[in-house]
Formats: structure tokens, sequence, C-alpha cells
């Protein structure tokens, strides 16, 4: 079996793996999920973290995996197929979900700072007056 083959067997192998953990549904944050039972006992509804956990996955390798299966198959399947297949890292770059750009631009900041706040502010300020006034709640300045 040659380097090609094992890499190959890999990607598909960690495909599979993160297919499996994407039938899971992902925990949303915040507290912990329950639910109830006949008897009244409180079951815990797995989520994808703690399913990896019991697979003995790291975080990293629940994320690659997750990463890899992001990739669509085409794109996978050719890349794998190729005279030099990726390395896994490199197909779970390809998979990689961006977080959507936000509606504006903050200054090039990401969050909320002490500076981008004083440009915000006015501009609700201003949203809030205007609609006041379009409903007669406000005079006009």
């Amino acid at each position: 079996m040659t380097i090609k083959n094992k890499d190959r067997i890999q990607a598909r192998a960690i495909r599979r793996c993160g297919e499996l953990l994407k039938q899971v549904e992902a925990s949303k944050g915040g507290q912990p999920t329950h639910k109830s039972t006949q008897e009244g006992a409180l079951l815990s509804i797995p989520t994808r973290e703690s399913v990896a956990k019991d697979a003995g996955l790291s975080e990293w390798q629940r994320k690659t995996a997750l990463r890899v299966a992001n990739v669509p198959p085409p794109t996978f399947e050719e890349a794998v197929e190729s005279d030099s297949p990726p390395t896994v890292t490199q197909l779970a770059k390809q998979g990689r979900q961006r977080k959507p750009e936000p509606l504006f631009d903050l200054g090039g900041n990401r969050g909320m700072t002490s500076k981008s706040v004083p440009k915000i502010v006015p501009m609700f300020q201003t949203g809030i007056r205007t609609t006041k006034q379009r409903r007669g709640f406000a005079p006009v300045r």
C-alpha cells in the first residue's frame, strides 16, 4: 500500500466521522437542555461535543472531521483521487465555514469597542427620532 492510498483512506475515514457527527444536532449554547421522561427524571440530550468526547475524539479532531465533511462531495472526491492527494488539514481548510460579514463596518473592528460606540449611538438615535416623528410621537427638530 502506498502513502497516497493511506492518505486517501485516512481522508475518507475522517470525512465519514464528520458525516456521522453532523447527524447529531449541534448545541446552541447556554444552559444544557434536558428532556423529561415519564417517571419525571431528566435525561440530557446528547450534543456533537459530548458524542465526539465519548468516541474519544479531541476538540481538534472533532472540528477537523466536521470541516472535512463540509467539503462538497465532488470537490472532495476530485481532490482525494488526484495524483497528489491533499492532507487532512488542507481538506479541513477547504471545508471551513466562515461567519457572515457584519451588515455595516465598525471601522475594522469585529466587535463593539469603546471607540466604535460613539459612531453607532448617533446612528441609532437618529433612527429612533425619525421613527417617532413619522408616528407622531416626537416633535420635529
